[in-house]
């Protein structure tokens, strides 16, 4: 079922920067998959009726249509298939219908805040296909893909409107990165909205 409630929340958050004359796109949240987490990698369980597998080329159609179902962007395969870790580009497929239900890869993405790092990226899951814990899965198949390949350091991007994937990645153990002032009272305000301990101290 899709939740109108947080569409509209998401909505009316954006409008307010609109409104306000932001004079530049806002950052951007940061999460780290903490250090003390490197040798836990999350179990990977996905539930009975989808099955979770790699890319294939003939996945693109399918895989941009998912990512219009869960409201992002156009993934830019141009740029991303320079970075993306062999195996490492995770699909979700219900068995019934052969549908893309959720997806997420893992990339070598080092940059000046996060060098020689691996990155967590785009996450998708399908609306019809909500609460099945199937977002949960396939994030856990990447962060661990991301283990795997050595990285000392492991981070991801995302925006203050995707609360549903902030909460997934917070109850898996990422935590959130405060890398600038203004992100203590962003991450205030998604935690109080999440109802989810705000707890800096420990981040």
């Amino acid at each position: 079922m899709i939740d109108w409630s947080r569409i509209l929340r998401g909505l009316k958050r954006r409008l307010a920067w609109l409104m306000s004359g932001c004079p530049k796109t806002p950052l951007l949240l940061e999460m780290i998959w903490p250090e003390s987490l490197l040798t836990s990698p999350p179990e990977v369980s996905v539930c009975d009726g989808y099955t979770l597998r790699q890319y294939h080329e003939a996945d693109k159609n399918a895989y941009f249509k998912l990512l219009a179902s869960a409201g992002m962007d156009p993934c830019s395969f141009n740029y991303w298939d320079k970075h993306i870790l062999p195996d490492g580009f995770y699909l979700i497929e219900c068995d019934q219908t052969r549908e893309i239900v959720a997806a997420c890869f893992a990339s070598h993405h080092p940059v000046e805040r996060h060098e020689r790092a691996g990155n967590f990226g785009w996450l998708a899951a399908s609306p019809q296909h909500s609460g099945k814990g199937l977002g949960g899965a396939v994030s856990s198949a990447v962060t661990s893909r991301l283990i795997r390949a050595g990285y000392q350091h492991i981070y991801l991007e995302t925006h203050d409107f995707r609360l549903p994937a902030i909460k997934i990645y917070l109850s898996m153990g990422w935590a959130p990165s405060l890398y600038c002032d203004e992100m203590h009272d962003r991450w205030k305000s998604i935690c109080d909205e999440l109802e989810w301990p705000f707890t800096p101290e420990q981040w």
